[in-house]
């Protein structure tokens, strides 16, 4: 069998249609391999954005329930009320900062949580 026995269609077309079907399997493959490289990392980065801040949110809690609890323990009068379960005795020692605070008060919160 000589050259020119075979076809154009053999000899050019069918080997450039097989090569370029192998390069875009190949070009397929390591586009999605880097789409999902990609991915994972800004998976990666966003969890650990949303780690960072609900750790800013939760130490920033604590100091202001550390800072209460501090507030109530300092105060003979709020502690004997606790002690004795009178609700009333506890709300007339707190009657002065109550009045100070603001009607809107749970309105400014800084999270929405």
């Amino acid at each position: 069998m000589d050259m020119h026995s075979i076809g154009l269609r053999k000899r050019v077309i069918i080997p450039l249609i097989v090569s370029g079907m192998i390069i875009f399997l190949f070009g397929n493959y390591f586009v999605f391999k880097a789409e999902n490289t990609h991915l994972k990392e800004t998976v990666l980065q966003q969890t650990k954005s949303m780690q960072q801040h609900l750790h800013s949110v939760l130490q920033t809690k604590t100091e202001v329930m550390a800072a209460n609890l501090r507030f109530i323990a300092l105060d003979p009068n709020i502690l004997t009320a606790l002690k004795s379960s009178d609700r009333n005795a506890l709300l007339e020692c707190k009657r002065p900062i109550l009045d100070v605070i603001p009607i809107h008060q749970d309105k400014c919160q800084t999270t929405p949580y």
